[in-house]
């Protein structure tokens, strides 16, 4: 059966008085990654919190399939199947890389066997952590927490992964490796999206592409039609004179 898509129509929020998003319009696929692009201050991060639930949309509505999720809370949107990987990660350092990936599987209640199952294909995923799983999170290296965090995202087995600044502070070998896992998850049905500041990172990986300035959607499109002829440019920073 065909996994439903993930849909946000005329999304608006912000924090307190504070407007930033402005009637936004976007939809994730399932089986492709959709990267959010725009410069700092775009809108990405407030719209991936609010798919997220971890920020209330103001109006507007958030659809999963004919499934209304605007009001549900984070761990219902967690069990629906849509889980955030945060800017910055967002670990917790003193812990060790196992302890952080258990704690992704916190709503799920997993028998042993299950939790076993689920770090194993994070490892599979990120052959770098298996001599690092019992290792405090602080100790690793950026690259590595990124993976951490990402692997702690699936261990509730996402239908929906939304990631904030993937290649955020990574050198670019660790950013390929980063976006290499989101290109196999999205081969194995999941659907992906990313928010990047860095253009060249999303359009990497992204099959569709969603440009933002100020709080709204200016432009969306196939990944290729963005990559062409200099319109990430355009939109990012408006036509030349």
């Amino acid at each position: 059966m065909l996994m439903p898509g993930l849909e946000v129509r005329a999304g608006c929020a912000g924090y307190g008085d504070l407007q930033v998003l402005f009637g936004v319009d976007l939809s994730i696929r399932p089986g492709a990654v959709t990267a959010v692009l725009g410069p700092n201050g775009a809108g990405k991060s407030t719209l991936l919190n609010a798919i997220a639930g971890i920020l209330p949309f103001w109006s507007g509505s958030e659809w999963l399939g004919d499934r209304d999720v605007t009001r549900a809370a984070v761990p219902h949107r967690v069990r629906a199947g849509i889980t955030l990987v945060p800017q910055g990660r967002e670990l917790f350092g003193p812990m060790t890389v196992r302890e952080n990936l258990e704690l992704g599987a916190f709503q799920c209640r997993l028998s042993r066997r299950l939790m076993q199952e689920r770090i194993a294909r994070t490892l599979q995923l990120f052959p770098d952590l298996v001599v690092r799983l019992e290792r405090r999170a602080e100790e690793l290296s950026g690259g590595q927490q990124q993976m951490v965090a990402i692997g702690r995202a699936l261990m509730s087995e996402p239908a929906f992964l939304l990631i904030d600044e993937p290649s955020q502070g990574l050198g670019p070998i660790v950013v390929e490796a980063v976006l290499d896992s989101l290109r196999v998850l999205a081969r194995e049905g999941m659907g992906v999206a990313l928010a990047e500041q860095d253009g060249s990172a999303g359009l990497r990986v992204a099959d569709h592409c969603y440009v933002m300035r100020s709080g709204s959607v200016v432009w969306s499109g196939s990944a290729a039609s963005a990559a062409s002829g200099g319109v990430l440019r355009e939109l990012y920073f408006g036509p030349r004179d």
